[in-house]
């Protein structure tokens, strides 16, 4: 399963139709929600396994939040771990500098 999302994602990218947003680990599943004034992306963990998921974006992640409230986490790059016990999600306001 891993190197059939290596290959295809390698071919989408060649063809300028890459993700806008990606992560490294097959069990956790993405979805990015686009806005004006930046993206909110949805994270859930199929493992029964804590993981820690590194997404990458296009463009420099200033910061990022827990769209369920707190202090927003300054990033000041392209590529951010996301730390998920089992079976969890968590929902991340991303702005973008």
């Amino acid at each position: 399963r891993s190197l059939l999302r290596t290959v295809y994602g390698s071919v989408a990218r060649a063809a300028g139709a890459g993700p806008v947003i990606d992560c490294d680990d097959p069990s956790a599943e993405i979805a990015l929600f686009q806005g004006e004034s930046g993206d909110v992306v949805l994270v859930l963990n199929h493992s029964a396994e804590t993981i820690t998921a590194t997404l990458t974006a296009e463009r420099v992640v200033a910061s990022v939040m827990d769209v369920r409230g707190g202090a927003a986490v300054e990033v000041g790059a392209r590529a951010f771990g996301v730390p998920l016990g089992p079976n969890a999600a968590v929902a991340l306001r991303l702005s973008y500098g």
